[in-house]
């Protein structure tokens, strides 16, 4: 949490879809330094239902039971975007905001 910065937010932006993809394959790091809301659909393949014994998507049924599905809608933070990927989650975008930190000095 340390880590966390301050919103800047007059550079928020909206950014597409393969905006995200660039970003992740590039630096996937970079997108747990900013607040990111990333909205779409999921979904664990067969293949990665074998190797992942827990999908990272929560998926809140009420205030006491939470459930780790395969597959359905998700809003989801860059941190949980950047740990799916890496699990082999399939992820179709449909909306992402990004507010960036603003600079310390």
């Amino acid at each position: 949490m340390f880590a966390l910065g301050h919103p800047d937010y007059e550079g928020r932006r909206h950014l597409s879809r393969e905006v995200l993809e660039r970003r992740y394959e590039k630096n996937p790091v970079s997108l747990i330094y900013s607040y990111m809301i990333i909205k779409g659909t999921f979904s664990f393949s067969a293949t990665v239902k074998k190797t992942v014994k827990y999908p990272s998507i929560p998926i809140y049924l009420d205030e006491t039971t939470t459930i780790y599905p395969t597959s359905g809608e998700c809003v989801l933070t860059g941190a949980e975007y950047v740990l799916a990927r890496n699990q082999g989650c399939k992820i179709e975008v449909s909306s992402c905001v990004e507010i960036p930190f603003l600079d310390r000095e």
